[in-house]
Order: structure tokens, then C-alpha cells, then sequence
């Protein structure tokens, strides 16, 4: 009887040992397992906690480490604590994270990110100067930036170009499944920027305003600005071979339009750039008496397409031309324009009396 109550009390123990081995095997496959790595990565976000996060992301998955800053800039890219799903969602997705020790019931997963970086094309040209979360990164030495850990990131550039200006511009980089490559010189980048659009506008205005300025100073258009020398002499002469012929000279302007969807341009070295634009140009003449015209000549058209030249060797923007034989259009009924509107009536008038007057002087 005693042997009996032995047997079946080892028996027990023995039950009790096997259960407590399973549920301790459980316990440590458990917490070895993707789901509580998951957790864990979902929490170091959230709490932008970066030991947690390199617990369970040690390193690249070639082994090399990851900085604290690269993983800042990951944990800077979500603006509200994210979800467990959302971050399963990153981390499982196996083009961009090495899944360690998957198919390991006893041994610890990791979650190893694979090298992304962002590609800065014809950077030799363009100063680009990049931020993210007031982390900056600058391509003076380098057209590589990174390496990252695969997502989307914000990224908010200040592209200097000797051709297309100044502009600041926040642009989305997804390298969750590839390196990406940003071309700084593309024209398609500057041709979407108001930036740019209020620089081709700027340049026609200056133009006029210089021009005014040389109708005051007695026709002298030696300082017209926003013209290459050749034009410049090409006005002086033009106004030269009529002035004998003129008794009162007089433009005024105030607003003009650019019409954003017409700008085309046209080159790399040395573009030109052509666009639609609306000025509240207002051109008035009287003739002297022995040409037998005796009304005052008005010229109020308000459309026109200019054309502007790069000059390299300046590293200028230059008016060649601007056409107002075209069709008239409404500004109202552009979709996108651009507006370039001084504070009064800029005005200037030229008179052969005046003129006659100060030569006596």
C-alpha cells in the first residue's frame, strides 16, 4: 500500500515538473517571441525611447550600429504615439527590416533595418541645405545623406541655384523599401515654386521701373536694368531715332500678373523662360506739330508674352522680349497666377520742352 501511494506520489511530481518545465518554456518562448519584440518597439516610440529601440534594433543588417541621432530622426517622424498594428505594419515588412531569429522559438528576435539613404543628383550645381526636426544636413562634402531606417520621412529644403534662385521647399522621402534619389537641379522642381514664379515676375518688373526711371532721366537708358547689354543699346537707339519726332513721352504702370500654367522653359546651360502676363501698362505719345498728327498717341494694351534669357557668364535672368500682339485674357480667369503690385502708380514723362529747357540751364 505505502509503494503504492509512492508511485503515484511521484507519479504527481513528476507531472508537476513536466507542467512547470512546459509553462516556463511557454513563458520564455513568450517573451522571445515577434509579438512582445512588437510591443516593446511600439512602446520605445512612443516614449522615444532609444536603449528600448536598440534593444530590439541593435544594428543595421549589415552589422553596423545605429546611431542615436538616425534613430531620432525615425522616432521624430511620428507626430502621435503610434499603434501596435502600425508598427508591426513597419517592422514585419521583410524588404525593409532582416526578421532575426524567426523561425527561433528560444532564441531572441531582432528586427535589423536595412540601409537607406537619400541621393542628392547634380548637387555640384545647387547649395541644398537640408532639415528634419531641426536636425540639419548640409551637401557641401557629400551627396549621400544617411543612412536612415526604412520610412517615410518630411524633409524641408532650401535649394540655392544659380539659374532658378532661392527656394524653400518641404518634400516627403519614402525610403521604406529603397534609397532614393532627389535630382536638386531639376527644373521641374523650381517650375512648381512660387518662389520662382515671383523671380520671373520681379525681373519684368524691374524692368519697367528702371525703364521709367531712364524716360525721366531724358530718355538715358544707360542704367535700364534686367537687360543684356545688346538690348539696353538697342532701346537707346530706338528712342534716339524717334526723339526729334517727339513732343510728350509718358508710361505708368502698377500691377502686373503672371499666369503660372504658361511658363515653359526651354534649355539647361542657358534657358530661356516664356510666360503669359498682365500689366496695367498705361503708353502715351504726342508728336510735334510738323509731322501733322495732332492727337495724342494711347496705348493701354495689357497682355503680353515675355521671354527671359539666363545669361551664365552673369548668372542673370535677362527680359528679350516682350510681345503684346497676342490675345487679351482676363487674370480672374487664370487658375494659378502671381501677383507683383507696388504701393502707388509708378509714373514717369519726358517733354521736348523740359528737355530744351534744362540743355538752356
Amino acid at each position: 500500500m505505502i509503494n503504492f501511494f509512492q508511485k503515484n506520489r511521484l507519479k504527481l511530481l513528476a507531472g508537476l515538473i513536466v507542467a512547470a518545465c512546459i509553462v516556463f518554456l511557454g513563458l520564455f518562448a513568450y517573451q522571445r517571441s515577434s509579438k512582445v519584440a512588437i510591443n516593446e518597439l511600439t512602446i520605445a516610440i512612443q516614449k522615444k525611447d532609444s536603449k528600448r529601440f536598440q534593444a530590439i534594433c541593435p544594428t543595421f543588417s549589415d552589422g553596423t550600429k545605429i546611431s542615436n541621432a538616425t534613430i531620432d530622426l525615425f522616432f521624430n517622424e511620428f507626430s502621435k504615439a503610434p499603434s501596435r498594428q502600425k508598427v508591426a505594419k513597419i517592422f514585419l515588412n521583410e524588404s525593409a527590416f532582416q526578421f532575426k531569429n524567426k523561425n527561433s522559438y528560444f532564441k531572441e528576435k531582432y528586427f535589423l533595418p536595412h540601409k537607406r539613404f537619400l541621393t542628392l543628383d547634380n548637387a555640384e550645381n545647387t547649395k541644398v541645405t537640408i532639415e528634419n526636426q531641426g536636425n540639419f544636413f548640409d551637401n557641401l562634402n557629400q551627396t549621400n545623406l544617411g543612412p536612415f531606417i526604412p520610412y517615410l520621412y518630411q524633409f524641408h529644403l532650401l535649394l540655392d541655384n544659380p539659374t532658378y534662385g532661392i527656394i524653400n521647399k518641404k518634400q516627403k522621402v519614402d525610403v521604406t523599401n529603397k534609397t532614393q534619389m532627389f535630382d536638386v537641379d531639376s527644373q521641374k522642381i523650381y517650375l512648381s515654386e512660387k518662389q520662382f514664379h515671383q523671380k520671373l515676375l520681379s525681373i519684368v518688373s524691374d524692368y519697367y521701373l528702371t525703364m521709367n526711371q531712364a524716360i525721366n532721366n531724358n530718355l538715358n537708358f544707360d542704367k535700364l536694368s534686367s537687360v543684356s547689354t545688346d538690348r539696353r543699346k538697342m532701346i537707346q537707339a530706338q528712342f534716339d531715332e524717334i526723339k526729334p519726332y517727339l513732343k510728350r513721352y509718358s508710361q505708368s504702370f502698377q500691377t502686373m500678373y503672371l499666369n503660372v500654367d504658361s511658363i515653359k522653359v526651354k534649355g539647361l546651360s542657358e534657358p530661356q523662360a516664356t510666360f503669359d502676363i498682365y500689366i496695367d501698362l498705361t503708353t502715351s505719345m504726342e508728336l510735334v506739330e510738323e509731322i501733322g498728327l495732332d492727337e495724342i498717341l494711347m496705348d493701354d494694351s495689357k497682355n503680353a508674352v515675355v521671354s527671359l534669357q539666363f545669361d551664365s557668364q552673369n548668372k542673370k535672368w535677362f527680359v528679350k522680349d516682350i510681345d503684346f500682339t497676342t490675345f487679351n485674357q482676363n487674370p480672374e480667369d487664370w487658375q494659378h497666377s502671381v501677383t507683383n503690385s507696388l504701393k502707388e502708380v509708378n509714373s514717369a514723362s519726358w517733354s521736348s520742352d523740359q528737355a530744351n529747357a534744362k540743355s538752356l540751364t
